[in-house]
């Protein structure tokens, strides 16, 4: 299957990703999380307090049990490239921007965050965001297995909401979610590019069931 098959996803994403380039360089870190925080609606809490476990590592792993029931092959790709995602996040969150503070404590003395109950908002290791890496892995191939490819454009969003809900829960800054989603997407095309021909043989092409 050629890459070609993202395309109406990568055009979603380029849109976003453009837009985000332009806000990162006029707004200052922090401020959209705060006006966020500061226009919160019932609804919207209720929403985002429970989409954003859609890019945790449970969703991730009932997802690759239920390709299990589609194409071995799939279920394989897929744990292989949710566990290279969670060992790059891990890498950079824990190693290279160690340092790195959620909005809960970088904004500590600027501005009173109002949390959502029963939310556990964390305090370090905010770049990048997982949760987002997770979605954008998860959205890109389900994108590249998906028959009508316009279902990228429907991935995509679901996606961008579960980086938006980092944002909305004051668990992550602007420019988390946005590095999150390009290093998901591109780890996402190398390893399926690295494995799509090699595992597509021999009992892999089977599933459940049959």
């Amino acid at each position: 299957m050629k890459l070609k098959a993202l395309k109406w996803f990568i055009i979603c994403y380029l849109i976003f990703f453009v837009v985000a380039i332009v806000l990162l360089f006029n707004i200052e870190k922090g401020d959209w999380v705060i006006y966020l925080n500061q226009n919160r609606t019932l609804f919207l809490d209720y929403f985002f307090k429970y989409w954003t476990h859609l890019g945790d590592g449970v969703f991730a792993i009932l997802l690759i049990l239920t390709m299990l029931l589609v194409k071995y092959r799939y279920a394989v790709m897929l744990a292989v490239t949710v566990i290279a995602q969670g060992l790059v996040s891990l890498f950079l969150k824990k190693v290279v921007f160690s340092n790195s503070l959620r909005p809960r404590n970088y904004l500590a003395d600027i501005y009173d965050l109002n949390f959502i109950e029963g939310v556990k908002v964390h305090g370090y290791n905010s770049f990048p965001s997982g949760h987002t890496m997770t979605a954008f892995s998860i959205a890109a191939f389900l994108t590249l297995i998906a028959k009508d490819k316009r279902f990228g454009i429907l991935f995509f969003i679901y996606a961008l909401l579960v980086g938006f809900s980092r944002n909305y829960l004051s668990q992550h800054f602007f420019e988390d979610i946005v590095a999150g989603s390009l290093v998901g997407i591109i780890l996402t095309i190398v390893i399926w590019k690295a494995f799509a021909k090699k595992v597509e043989q021999n009992w892999l092409g089977g599933k459940l069931f049959e």
